[in-house]
């Protein structure tokens, strides 16, 4: 199912969870308002492509180092409308393949599958979409990253909790459970490439504790979007009161050595 076919389709997706769970406000704008794919959406999309397979040929162009000019989001977008999916020359897209195809973990759990697959059920009256990038005996998920030069694993677990990632996986896991009966095997495992030099790859199955928390986080999510939908009504979900500002430790770390106290 081309990627458009499967965007218009009615239910809760994966990236929707996350969305819902920020504010219900922010989700219903997203569907109703869909924003234009940005260059690493479209970059990792290419790298899906050439490493999952794609009935969509992969159209390179040397004319521009970015999309973020009008006349690059123009070509982008005449791409789409001609079915092709639209790539610069400048992305590394030959080495991250390569480097994914050098790890040996990353080569066994993307081993024969099934790729792209979409899958829609309902939960108690509630419409619900996925698409899945492999489905072997487990869910796997392809993910392109820009570490910026920071250690790979801390770079790949802060993503996954600051995306919400490991609620995207078990909202797929649940449509496998729904749609075919049988739970997978083994845990949901991420597929992380590094997007620069030296396209550092990491293999990253979700923890006992992981699972359990995306899995709460995919019935709040579930239980909210029911209501929402009954009550015709999307808040923002505002923070209430006047509240104490928490700055991070991390910040207050920085500031406390920038005053020599550490």
């Amino acid at each position: 199912m081309p990627d458009a076919e499967y965007r218009a389709l009615p239910g809760l997706s994966g990236t929707g969870i996350v969305k819902l769970l920020n504010s219900p406000a922010i989700y219903r704008d997203s569907v109703d308002e869909p924003s234009e794919p940005g260059e690493a959406q479209r970059r990792g999309t290419v790298i899906h492509a050439a490493v999952l397979g794609s009935d969509m040929p992969t159209e390179f162009t040397d004319r521009w180092a970015t999309l973020s000019g009008e006349a690059s989001k123009k070509w982008a977008r005449d791409c789409d409308e001609r079915g092709v999916l639209p790539a610069l020359s400048v992305w590394p897209v030959e080495a991250m393949v390569a480097a994914l195809a050098a790890s040996a973990e990353a080569s066994e759990v993307l081993a024969e599958g099934h790729s792209e697959l979409t899958v829609t059920w309902e939960r108690e009256g509630v419409p619900m979409k996925g698409r899945i990038d492999r489905l072997t005996n487990r869910v796997v998920d392809l993910k392109t990253i820009s570490t910026r030069g920071d250690d790979m694993l801390t770079a790949c677990n802060k993503a996954i909790g600051s995306y919400g990632t490991h609620a995207q996986l078990m909202h797929y896991s649940s449509g496998v459970d729904a749609v075919t009966g049988a739970v997978a095997a083994l845990a949901p495992v991420l597929v992380y490439v590094e997007s620069e030099f030296p396209h550092r790859v990491a293999v990253i199955e979700l923890s006992e504790t992981d699972m359990a928390q995306g899995y709460e986080m995919c019935l709040e999510a579930y239980r909210r979007y029911a209501d929402c939908t009954e009550a015709d009504n999307w808040p923002a979900m505002s923070p209430e009161g006047v509240t104490t500002s928490h700055i991070p430790a991390w910040a207050a770390r920085s500031w406390d050595r920038a005053l020599g106290k550490i």
